[in-house]
């Protein structure tokens, strides 16, 4: 089924719409799959039309994009951009928003939303989510397929990766995620589950989720009491959870305190009780045997140990590094 998009467009030549010069003029009829303009559910990012505005913030005009991954990178770079506009005809307006939103039926975006909207911006072009088998190219790309796939319109939505299988597979695997979504997958949809710097001093917070983990691991955040910059965390937390590091002290109640959720921390409300390190094997990471009164085994992470519990689809998140 194709759907007649009706764009507004200068009066000018095509040598002057690729120089960017537009003005209100003549309409093209492009003919473009329905498909295309079903919603997504990319986070924060909307293919029904939605348009900010002003459309074009001030000291801005629009420009002409390979694609809306294209468009919102050039928001990100502008300061003071919130939102991007990528239309089906190339063109890209970016905007502060303080006009608020509309939808022009005859003149929809092909897909518009927040500078930082999805997981991160997509440096992979679209491809079928399923043929793929690397978990990073998997959560950088988006779903190519124009495909109704059990009541679900996948076109455009983010490939996300089921660390378990999905629809009762026992293999990762790579799928669309509003599929997956509707069909009750449990899924990581955001490759960032590292930080991009692991330095903690004072007051630092980060956070570890773990979906699989017991009750009470499901959510860890470690806060740290006092500098630990000379201390690599990355190491620490993922290979060997240790009470003396190399650059520094990690003991529980002088160092650093845990806790059950982000608020108990940053009010330093029900902080853990017992702690201990220093496994005699490598390869042993947070937080060992750590418990909010007594020892909980079989809690802990590593990147090292083929004998890893519970450590699927665990995710870091760092609060603040307090440096």
């Amino acid at each position: 089924m194709m759907f007649v998009t009706m764009i507004t467009i200068a009066r000018a030549n095509l040598d002057q719409r690729l120089l960017g010069k537009e003005s209100v003029g003549e309409t093209l009829e492009i003919d473009e799959p329905a498909e295309r303009r079903r919603s997504t559910n990319v986070v924060d990012c909307h293919t029904d039309g939605t348009q900010y505005l002003p459309r074009d913030m001030l000291g801005q005009t629009h420009t002409w994009e390979s694609s809306p991954a294209d468009c919102q990178r050039r928001c990100q770079e502008v300061p003071g951009c919130r939102y991007w506009m990528s239309f089906p005809a190339g063109t890209c307006h970016i905007t502060d928003g303080s006009g608020g939103t509309t939808i022009h039926l005859n003149n929809p975006t092909l897909m518009s939303g927040l500078a930082s909207c999805g997981c991160l911006s997509r440096d992979l072009p679209p491809s079928p989510c399923y043929t793929i088998t690397d978990r990073t190219q998997c959560l950088s790309t988006t779903e190519s397929r124009s495909q109704i796939i059990d009541g679900v319109q996948i076109f455009g939505t983010d490939c996300i990766w089921c660390p378990n299988g999905c629809g009762g597979l026992n293999t990762a695997r790579c799928e669309p995620k509003n599929w997956s979504e509707a069909k009750g997958h449990t899924f990581e949809e955001c490759a960032g589950d590292l930080p991009s710097t692991w330095d903690l001093c004072a007051g630092g917070m980060i956070q570890r989720t773990c979906p699989y983990c017991a009750e009470s691991h499901r959510t860890i955040v470690y806060k740290r009491k006092t500098d630990g910059t000379a201390i690599d965390f990355e190491k620490l937390f993922l290979d060997n959870w240790v009470e003396k590091p190399a650059g520094g002290s990690n003991k529980m109640h002088i160092d650093f305190e845990l806790f059950s959720s982000e608020a108990d921390a940053k009010s330093d409300n029900k902080p853990w009780l017992f702690c201990n390190y220093d496994k005699t094997y490598v390869g042993v990471g947070f937080p060992r045997d750590c418990g909010m009164v007594n020892p909980s085994s079989f809690q802990w992470n590593s990147r090292m140990s083929s004998f890893q519990y519970n450590q699927k689809g665990v995710t870091w998140r760092m609060i603040n590094s307090g440096c």
